[in-house]
């Protein structure tokens, strides 16, 4: 088996919850946030996906990612599945609906998003949930990989690929922007 590192670096920690404010106080309690908070659904997400299954209506799903003024930082990200199918919703069904670390993201930055999904495949990891998530300018194509089907790894990776012109949609703040 080769050491190849084909991940990179670690760029995101996902949390799938069935409460989402709720969780996100709780991070607050720690030192996490504020958060922005996006809808991911059929106006804001194209190119749904989940397994082979395509539509322009899969899921929806609060998502929430803390701000650290530190861009360069892993960024905790809270995702709370509303309708549909994706590994999110799976997540919490196989968990009792109990929220916990359900991926982490990493950059694999030397690869596009189709060289990534085809190194991973190769690694017997399929694709799983994905998405092109709409911004104001450009867009973010991300992709979750099931990595429990085989067994090795108990948790989803994720991929993410800004475009070069991505610019974020104003997002809500949770509970208020930084330095509010």
């Amino acid at each position: 088996m080769s050491s190849t590192n084909i991940l990179g670096n670690l760029n995101q920690v996902c949390i799938a919850t069935p409460d989402f404010y709720k969780t996100l106080d709780e991070l607050r309690s720690v030192g996490l946030g504020p958060f922005q908070v996006y809808r991911f659904n059929s106006d804001t997400v194209s190119d749904q996906k989940y397994y082979e299954e395509t539509g322009d209506d899969l899921y929806e799903m609060d998502v929430a990612f803390a701000y650290n003024p530190d861009s360069t930082a892993p960024v905790i990200e809270v995702m709370h599945p509303k309708k549909g199918k994706s590994v999110i919703q799976d997540y919490l069904n196989q968990h009792g609906n109990k929220e916990g670390v359900q991926s982490i993201a990493y950059d694999m930055s030397t690869l596009t998003m189709d060289e990534r999904i085809k190194a991973m495949k190769d690694k017997g990891y399929k694709p799983a949930t994905s998405g092109y998530f709409i911004g104001k300018k450009g867009g973010t194509k991300f992709c979750f990989f099931d990595t429990a089907d085989n067994g090795r790894v108990p948790t989803c990776f994720e991929t993410i690929e800004w475009s070069s012109d991505w610019v974020a949609p104003d997002p809500e703040w949770y509970p208020n922007p930084p330095n509010a």
